[in-house]
């Protein structure tokens, strides 16, 4: 064992007997001391974070501290925090996957820019003559969600939408909220031009029908134009519910 890393070791030793717990400061402090002698073998400490986005390399060092302050909380006899990352990706080409993984998320997180804003929404349901609503879409918690609050008018309920992004695949879930209480889930795709909402399980709701919505931008990103549609006996058969126009205002 490297003469740099033994007193590391000796002091974690000396915890494990320890009453109280390993704190996250001790283990990061231990994980910031042990690394450059573990990567040493491998290129050295300047290793990490070459090549990266500097904000990746920063999340990179985090992803590699939250990982080993699991194992030496294991070590000190304390209690285990929930880990901050799939066990995965706590190995050896941990930031490599951890840049990846944020690559992906950020690509899908910008693709949704486009939504960004106020837009004028008119439905058109058959046989009824129906007035225009409003439609915002916005960031929230850092730019990490894109939320969509609608006022609808009758008979459509208001509602509120909050898109999350899945870090490791970059595949959007639309998270849906309205004034009756209903709260269901949809999947979602987006690939700059084409928006897709699919709900085809029960979830938070009973799935008394299936849905689709498909939009599509025009080429200006100005308006889209896009349908409502449903399968109430669950073939494959889809039928119009609605018609969907947004006009953007501002």
């Amino acid at each position: 064992m490297s003469s740099a890393v033994t007193p590391v070791f000796r002091r974690l030793g000396a915890r494990r007997d320890s009453v109280s717990p390993l704190t996250r400061h001790e283990a990061q402090a231990a994980v910031e001391e042990l690394l450059p002698a573990a990567l040493g073998g491998r290129g050295g400490a300047g290793r990490v974070g070459r090549g990266l986005d500097p904000a990746l390399s920063s999340g990179s060092r985090v992803l590699a501290a939250s990982c080993d302050v699991n194992a030496t909380q294991r070590m000190g006899g304390g209690p285990v925090d929930p880990p901050m990352t799939s066990a995965r990706l706590c190995g050896p080409h941990s930031e490599e996957v951890f840049a990846m993984g944020a690559t992906v998320r950020q690509e899908a997180l910008e693709r949704l820019r486009v939504l960004v804003g106020e837009w004028v929404v008119e439905a058109e349901f058959p046989g009824q003559a129906v007035g225009a609503g409003r439609s915002v879409f916005e960031w929230t918690l850092d730019g990490q969600f894109l939320v969509q609050r609608t006022e609808a008018p009758d008979p459509a309920p208001d509602s509120t939408s909050i898109v999350s992004v899945e870090p490791e695949t970059g595949a959007y879930t639309q998270h849906y909220f309205d004034s009756r209480g209903v709260v269901r889930l949809y999947a979602m795709t987006f690939d700059g031009e084409v928006w897709q909402l699919l709900r085809e399980e029960e979830d938070f709701s009973p799935l008394s029908f299936r849905q689709r919505f498909t939009g599509r931008l025009s080429a200006d990103g100005d308006s889209i134009h896009g349908v409502w549609e449903q399968s109430k006996d669950g073939s494959a058969q889809w039928e119009t519910d609605f018609a969907l126009t947004y006009r953007r205002s501002r």
